[in-house]
Parts: structure tokens; sequence; C-alpha cells
């Protein structure tokens, strides 16, 4: 399928997505949608200075156009939905629940799509830092290291339940 036709048909989803939304009786808005996402996220959905906006995967769009457009763009969509019309609801909650079933999509949080058919993906690791407990030296992911130092998160080693610390105890 031409590039040009997926992109048609993701437009013309938003459409029908959007007047049953209006017809449901919620705020919706048009997002933009970008064709720049890679690795093994399907879709990515935000706002940003009052516009909202869509990412979705080329490589796997390529390669499962259909499901895409029926679920990657309803399930981004209804993350916009809820989010103009349920502040502060969690990600993936109850309301966007029930937005999901009200667009006709089950409600779930992950794909099963094969991203290793993909030319574009990268496996990224994150870096890992060396932190203390009371056993010994332990790694953990930039993260939770980053959340220790900047805003003083505390993390318990999963082995001897003590404090890890970024020293080394004495």
């Amino acid at each position: 399928m031409e590039f040009d036709e997926i992109k048609r048909r993701v437009e013309k989803r938003l459409d029908d997505l959007i007047l049953l939304s209006e017809q449901r009786g919620w705020i919706t808005v048009r997002p933009i949608v970008l064709y720049n996402l890679s690795g093994q996220t399907a879709g990515l959905a935000g706002m940003r200075y009052g516009k909202a906006y869509i990412r979705l995967n080329v490589g796997l769009l390529q390669l499962y156009p259909d499901d895409m457009i029926h679920n990657t763009v309803g399930h981004e969509f209804a993350h916009i939905v809820t989010y103009l019309n349920y502040p502060g609801a969690s990600a993936h909650g109850l309301e966007w629940k029930k937005v999901m079933i009200t667009f006709g999509l089950e409600p779930t949080r992950c794909h099963n799509y094969d991203t290793s058919k993909t030319a574009v993906i990268k496996n990224r690791r994150q870096q890992k830092y060396t932190v203390y407990c009371a056993c010994g030296p332990v790694k953990i992911t930039a993260t939770r290291y980053n959340k220790m130092v900047l805003k003083g998160h505390i993390y318990y080693h999963r082995v001897c339940g003590k404090v890890l610390r970024r020293e080394p105890y004495k």
C-alpha cells in the first residue's frame, strides 16, 4: 500500500473518531499526525502548546496498516479525548477505558506487533549505575539513579531489603 494512501486512511479514521466523540458530547480537537516514531512503540499522543498530536511508528504502520490505523490511531486519539474531558485521569485508567470501549476498541495498553521486522528498530539500553547496599554493590538503571540523586527517591535492595545509597556502607 502506498504511504499516501495510508496517510489518507489515518485522516479518515480520525474523522470517524472525531464524529463519534462529538456525538457522545466530548470535547475534541483534530490532532496533528506525525510519522516520525521509531523503535518498539507503535504510537504516542500528547498535547503541546494547546495543540494535540499523535506520533506513529512508520515501520510498523507500513507492516500492519489496517491494524495500526484501526487500533493504534484509536488508542492514541482516546488519550487525547481523555485528557480533554477528564483532566487528571490516569493514562490507561477507567476514563480512558470508557473512551476506548465507546470507540469499539479493546482497552489494552500494549500492542503485539513483531517489532523485529522493522529496519528502524533501535534496541535502547539504559546506562547502569552502581549504588550500594549493606551486602555490596548493586546496578540500577539511569532512571532510578536520577530519581535517587535529583528527587531524593529511596530504593531498597530486593535481596536484603536495605536502603540503596550512592556511597558504600562503612
